[in-house]
Parts: structure tokens; sequence; C-alpha cells
């Protein structure tokens, strides 16, 4: 009797407790009415049951009461809040507005409250400093407001524009860094090559390139030699030499006099410079491939000669084929001269747009990588 009387007494005190905090005196009252209503035997226990329950979940409000009071104070995550509370009713009439509120949709209200409060700590306040960051720096800033500006949900989305940008920001200040370290040591290239545009970067190439295929141009004649040199060897040692050998040893002294011409030709083509320039190096290749075959064809001549010597075959031979070859060094030459004489385009440095403005941002990266 005395344990019952104590649990009358807890039991009254809890629900005086309620009634006096106010919240949850109406869901308190609408409990007991239910509980008087049903058919319920035992209705003290059920009684004691709905003020625990109660009690319980106004200590539960009393937790979140704070976090929600500081999401509504400090109004920046109001909105997102606001509409959480809004879907957390149930659109079904049917149902009795505080049994909802009390069992389903309260605890949505408090998931809400907890979760936009530790937002508003653990997101909201780190965003805000990067966005301090990024005003102060002014780098970024206007890609943070043009992508915030263009954002379908805000509030979802800003923290990932912040992260993104700023991540940028360490990188244009890790290359703004790297600009002036060059600018110390090569102020020269690293102003040419970031206020030049795409016309006067080819125009810079084509030069480089130019004086490359002078130099290569100018080992002609040496390799013309070494050319005639092999087919005097060959013809004194024609006995141990067969048709492939031959064509094999012409053919490389030709190659190693290509090799570097073929591959500055592969890099103007893969940059997109002159195409006049490139189509006389490709005509230049060509007709220097067809070298070795003149001379092969002249060995074949003397080779001839020593099997069955006929010094009438062998001048009418050597006539034609002279006549031949003749005419070949015409066109080499002149392909030769071409080139040689080959006028650059003069391009101004500003003609159109500054180069730093007209290319992206990484674009000028790799140029300052470069």
């Amino acid at each position: 009797k005395q344990w019952y009387q104590r649990r009358v007494a807890i039991t009254t005190g809890i629900g005086i407790v309620i009634c006096i905090t106010i919240w949850r005196m109406p869901f308190l009252i609408d409990d007991i009415l239910s509980v008087f209503n049903s058919n319920i035997r035992k209705k003290n226990r059920a009684l004691a049951k709905e003020v625990y329950k109660n009690f319980y979940l106004l200590l539960l409000d009393a937790v979140t009461a704070p976090f929600a009071t500081i999401t509504v104070v400090t109004l920046w995550r109001l909105k997102p809040f606001a509409q959480q509370v809004k879907e957390s009713w149930s659109p079904d009439p049917s149902n009795n507005w505080r049994y909802r509120l009390s069992l389903y949709n309260g605890g949505t209200i408090r998931k809400a409250a907890v979760v936009n409060f530790l937002c508003l700590v653990f997101v909201d306040v780190p965003c805000l400093c990067l966005f301090l960051i990024n005003t102060v720096c002014l780098l970024r800033l206007p890609a943070i407001l043009s992508s915030l500006l263009n954002c379908s949900s805000f509030h979802s989305e800003y923290p990932f524009v912040l992260i993104t940008e700023t991540l940028n920001l360490v990188v244009d200040l890790a290359f703004l860094t790297l600009g002036g370290v060059l600018l110390l040591f090569r102020p020269v290239a690293v102003v040419q090559h970031l206020l030049e545009d795409e016309k006067h970067r080819k125009g810079r190439e084509l030069k480089e390139s130019f004086s490359t295929v002078k130099h290569v141009l100018s080992k002609a004649p040496h390799c013309t030699e070494k050319l005639e040199e092999m087919v005097n060897i060959l013809v004194k040692s024609y006995s141990s030499s067969d048709d492939k050998l031959s064509t094999f040893l012409l053919s490389k002294i030709v190659v190693d006099f290509t090799t570097d011409f073929e591959y500055l030709r592969m890099k103007l083509m893969d940059k997109y410079v002159d195409d006049k320039f490139i189509y006389l190096m490709t005509k230049y290749l060509f007709l220097k491939d067809k070298h070795a075959h003149f001379m092969y064809r002249r060995f074949l001549i003397e080779r001839t000669h020593i099997r069955r010597p006929s010094y009438y075959a062998r001048l009418k031979n050597l006539d034609l084929h002279q006549k031949e070859y003749n005419t070949y060094l015409e066109a080499l030459r002149h392909v030769e001269d071409e080139l040689t004489n080959f006028k650059i385009a003069s391009i101004p440095l500003w003609e159109t747009k500054i180069g730093f403005l007209s290319r992206s941002r990484k674009e000028n990266q790799t140029v300052l990588i470069k």
C-alpha cells in the first residue's frame, strides 16, 4: 500500500510538472481522456504510462528546444528548418492533430532541429570562414558568386561550391607563387608566354623550328657525299654485296639525315603551325627519300658493267641516269630554296587580345609549368 501511494504521488507530481510547463498539457489531458473512454481494465497503469510518456517527450523537447531556438534566431537555416517542419505534417485529415504532433511529427521536428543545428555549427560556420578567405583574396570571388546564383538548392549546394573554389584558390596561389619565382629568374620568357595569343605562339614556334630546319639543310651536301662514298665502296666490293644489303646501307644514310627533320615536322603538325611550311617539309622528305633510290640505280649500272663489260651500254645508262638525277636534284634544290627563304609573318604581340585573358585558367597554369 505504501509503494502504491508513492507511485501515485510520483505520477501526480510528474503530471503537475507537465501541467506547469503548459507545453505538453493539452497532450496529457487528451491522453487521459482517451484512457477513460477506452475499455481498458487497469486504467491506473494506463494513466501512469501516459504521464511517463508525456514526461519523456517533455524532456526530449527541453533538450532540443535550445537547438531549435539557436537555429531560428540565427536565421541562416530558418528556411530549410521551416520546410522540414512543414513537410512533417501529415496531409491525412482523418488523423487527430495532437496525435500526429506528439508521436510522429514531434520526433521529425526534433530531428530537424538537431540536424539543422549541427549543420549550422559544423558546416555553415566553416563555410563562412572559407567565404571570408575567398572574399579577401578576390581571385575566386566572381566564380563563387556565379555558382551560388545558379544553385537550385542553395543550402545543400553552397558548401560544395565553397570547398571546390577554395581548393581552386589554393592551386591559384601556388601558381601565382610559381609565376613570381619565374619572374625573378626568367622575366622575359614568362611575360612573353603568358601574354602571347595563339597566332603569336604559332609564329614563335615556327621561328624556333625554322632555325633547326636551316641547320638540317646545311648538312645536305654532306649526306650526298656519304651516299657517293657508299656507292664507290659497294662497287669495289660488289662480289660480297647483295641487293638487299646495298639498299639498306644507302637508305640508312638518308634516314639518319632525315630523322630530326621528320621529328620536327610531326611536332609542327601536332601544334597546327603554318600549313605551307609543313607542306614544304613534307615535299622535301618525299624527294629526299628518293635519293637513295637514284644512288642504288647508279650502283646497279656499275655492277652490271663489271659483270658484263660494255662501255657503250655503260655510257648510255649513265647518261640516262644523269639526266633523271639532274632533274631530281633541281627539284630538290628548289624545295630547299623555298624552305631556306621562307618568310615568317611578323605578328604583333597584342594583335587582338592578350593571350592571358583569352586562355582558360588551366591553360595558363600549363603555360607556367612548361
